[in-house]
């Protein structure tokens, strides 16, 4: 009987170690696997924007911002591109154009850039298409002030979009016009017109909150030393 009490104790015993030293590896892997606290990749003028169903720009916007850039240099214009920092979180995403405002392959008179989301090409009120683009003689004007047909009217609201005027537009989708089914703002800063647009009238606040980014940026990059570091150097081109 007393062995078999002394085996039993032994048996506990050998049971406790086991654990408790199941417990330190256990414990020490999690000490050694701790990960860093995450930082955004979005820049400092962004992660302040709501994220419900936006996203920081991915590679394909900042390469045809890059693209644009190139084309300007080329033929000899001095043009900057400032890439919108917050688009919509509808991916994988395709450029469809990017050219001139007025003429595709002229870069003199501004830049314009449109995307397609892959997956949902026509369901444009989940943000399946969008655009941005820059001109500093108003050659955007001719795409947003457009003319009514009968009953087919384009709204224009003026507001203000952090500290600085604006003016929220919306297109009706059957009026014959450039931004047809759009939601966009448009905006004058640094001495040149940018607008943000994106297909489907729900979703005019974040529109509004793409734009709201891309007028930090243009604020924060404007110098030339604040191009050359990042997270600048990412986003502003030319």
């Amino acid at each position: 009987m007393r062995g078999r009490n002394l085996i039993t104790m032994l048996a506990r015993r050998f049971a406790v170690l086991i654990a408790g030293s199941a417990l330190l590896i256990v414990g020490a892997a999690c000490a050694g696997q701790r990960a860093k606290p995450l930082q955004s990749a979005a820049p400092s003028w962004a992660v302040s924007e709501p994220t419900n169903g936006l996203t920081a720009a991915p590679p394909v916007v900042t390469g045809t911002c890059a693209f644009l850039a190139a084309q300007a240099r080329a033929q000899h214009v001095r043009l900057r591109v400032f890439c919108p920092p917050l688009v919509p979180a509808v991916l994988p995403i395709t450029r469809e154009t990017a050219g001139g405002t007025l003429r595709y392959h002229q870069m003199r008179d501004g830049y314009q850039a449109s995307f397609f989301a892959l997956k949902v090409h026509w369901a444009y009120r989940w943000g399946g298409h969008w655009t941005f683009g820059a001109s500093r003689d108003g050659g955007l004007s001719v795409y947003i002030h457009v003319k009514p047909s009968g009953a087919l009217r384009p709204r224009y609201e003026r507001t203000v979009i952090g500290g600085r005027a604006a003016t929220v537009f919306l297109i009706p989708q059957k009026l014959q016009a450039f931004y047809a089914g759009h939601v966009g703002v448009v905006w004058n800063q640094r001495g040149t017109t940018f607008d943000i647009t994106v297909h489907g009238q729900a979703w005019r606040s974040r529109v509004v909150a793409m734009a709201r980014a891309l007028m930090r940026e243009i604020d924060a990059c404007g110098s030339r030393a604040a191009r050359t570091t990042q997270p600048c150097a990412g986003f502003v081109f030319g």
